[in-house]
């Protein structure tokens, strides 16, 4: 049976199309597709944005470390901010008020005689 060469032409199309749409959907959906690669970008940018943090926090820290080493005011003041004194310093602590008193201090309720 021989075909027309409409006919051949036609499923030559027919193909073509269904080869375009499947590599299409391959590149926009598939295995390293343009959404995964999409997905990859959030989380390389998310990930660039916590290094940005831990560098600073890491400068922070050097500079901290550096002032450590180099400002004994500094480890003094640090030491008596966390409760730490000199001999003979007296370290008072206050307490701070409760909102609601417990029930033990309040004044017992009167009752009457049955």
């Amino acid at each position: 049976m021989r075909l027309s060469r409409r006919a051949k032409r036609h499923i030559q199309t027919t193909i073509l199309i269904t080869f375009c749409i499947s590599l299409g959907y391959a590149i926009l959906f598939g295995k390293g597709g343009f959404r995964d690669l999409q997905k990859a970008r959030a989380v390389e940018n998310q990930l660039q944005i916590e290094k940005m943090q831990l560098e600073e926090d890491r400068r922070a820290l050097e500079d901290l470390i550096d002032r450590l080493e180099n400002d004994p005011n500094l480890i003094e003041q640090l030491g008596r901010q966390g409760g730490m004194g000199f001999d003979g310093d007296i370290i008072l602590q206050l307490l701070q008020r409760q909102a609601n008193p417990p029930e033990a201090h309040t004044q017992p309720s009167e009752e009457k005689p049955r």
